[in-house]
């Protein structure tokens, strides 16, 4: 996460950004907050409706209930579809 909000920080260092994370314990370092134009929202423990990427993977795993897969690449070009489907029903919005 250090090295992320390092690399995020070059990209136009003197806008101020705010970041939303959750409150995983390798985030949660004094070190992290150490730039002036980012500004650290932490969300709330076991509030995963919040955070985007946990509402994406319960997706994810609602489409992949009860389905069974002969091999792992089949598996794996379902996942790729319902991602690419994802992609495109956000991009038309």
């Amino acid at each position: 996460m250090l090295l992320f909000l390092n690399q995020f920080n070059i990209i136009k260092p003197n806008e101020l950004k705010i970041t939303i994370i959750d409150l995983a314990s390798f985030q949660l370092t004094k070190k992290l907050n150490s730039s002036s134009n980012i500004i650290l929202i932490f969300i709330l423990p076991y509030s995963a409706e919040l955070n985007a990427a946990e509402r994406v993977w319960l997706y994810l795993k609602n489409q992949f209930c009860y389905k069974i897969f002969e091999t792992i690449a089949q598996m794996q070009e379902e996942m790729h579809q319902i991602i690419r489907q994802l992609l495109t029903v956000e991009r038309t919005k």
